[in-house]
């Protein structure tokens, strides 16, 4: 097994793949050929690699913090870790009120509504 992984295929315009572009666990970048790919078994597989333009798509778009996730479960009655809910309440996302129970901020339901979770 390689200690490369793959990040995106390079391809012509007839969609066949000349290049796949991998990165090594230091963050170094380079392109290989799809046979070396193949022959070093880097993952993932070949044929499950967004072509370049994709993937560019997919970088360029914002990560959603795994906290605001978990907030957006608790807000729809999901369970969520006590972690998660220890970490909702040092952002301010949520409060216990006078009886203990937990309530959403004006903050907590603003950062929802600013990432289009609300």
């Amino acid at each position: 097994m390689s200690s490369y992984t793959g990040l995106y295929v390079q391809c012509l315009e007839s969609g066949e793949i000349h290049g796949v572009q991998v990165v090594d666990p230091f963050g170094n970048s380079l392109s290989l050929e799809p046979e070396i790919y193949i022959k070093r078994q880097i993952n993932p597989p070949i044929n499950t690699l967004p072509n370049i333009d994709d993937y560019k798509a997919e970088i360029s778009k914002p990560k959603v913090s795994p906290i605001i996730l978990a907030l957006v479960d608790w807000v729809n009655g999901k369970s969520v870790p006590e972690e998660a809910l220890y970490r909702m309440q040092q952002f301010g996302f949520i409060f216990p009120d006078l009886q203990g129970v937990l309530k959403l901020t004006p903050y907590g339901e603003q950062t929802l509504r600013e990432n289009g979770l609300l």
